[in-house]
């Protein structure tokens, strides 16, 4: 019984999940995050001008995701 059930979903064709438009979204945010982490935890060993031109980056990184969240939000007009 159990084996008629792997080969029959053997045969079915596997169906792809379409990805939401807010997945890429956040996985954007949470990559600016994590990077922002490391290099203020970095920031006692590194120079300060490589710490404020990596923290000026990351800044302008999380400007252009909140511009493209804006923007999204009003187009679709939801809250």
């Amino acid at each position: 019984m159990a084996a008629e059930a792997v080969v029959r979903a053997a045969r079915e064709p596997t169906v792809r999940r379409r990805r939401r438009p807010g997945e890429v979204s956040v996985l954007f945010l949470v990559a600016a995050l994590l990077l922002l982490g490391i290099v203020v935890g970095s920031a006692a060993y590194l120079p300060w001008p490589v710490t404020l031109v990596l923290g000026a980056l990351i800044a302008v990184w999380l400007l252009v995701f909140a511009g493209r969240e804006r923007r999204r939000r009003n187009r679709t007009g939801r809250a």
